[in-house]
């Protein structure tokens, strides 16, 4: 009685070990996929990309980044390809003025 009763026993242990093992291999085939999805999501592409979502809703960055820019093409309209100091210098006063006129007139839209 014994015998049969450690062989019962046995073919259920067996039977527990086997289950665990393929929940470990379907745990481990979860764990990789997520890992693959994690790490494809995590490109630089994909990050610039977030970032860019995020800051699209703030309003004082939109506005600072219209003036900066509104400078940056004032100032490449006023100098062209010159290689003038005097030239360079006032394109640098012009990109400056613009600038805080551009971001003054934007002030009241900021939240």
């Amino acid at each position: 009685m014994k015998n049969m009763s450690n062989c019962i026993y046995s073919e259920k242990l067996d039977y527990e070990i086997a289950l665990l093992e393929a929940n470990q291999i379907k745990a481990g085939l979860i764990l990789k996929q997520q890992l693959y999805d994690t790490f494809g999501k995590l490109t630089s592409a994909n990050l610039i990309k977030s970032i860019l979502h995020s800051l699209a809703d703030d309003a004082e960055l939109k506005n600072e980044s219209i003036a900066l820019a509104a400078g940056y093409i004032s100032q490449k309209l006023f100098i062209g390809k010159s290689e003038s100091k005097l030239k360079l210098t006032i394109g640098k006063v012009i990109q400056n003025m613009v600038t805080t006129v551009t971001a003054n007139f934007f002030a009241p839209y900021k939240d």
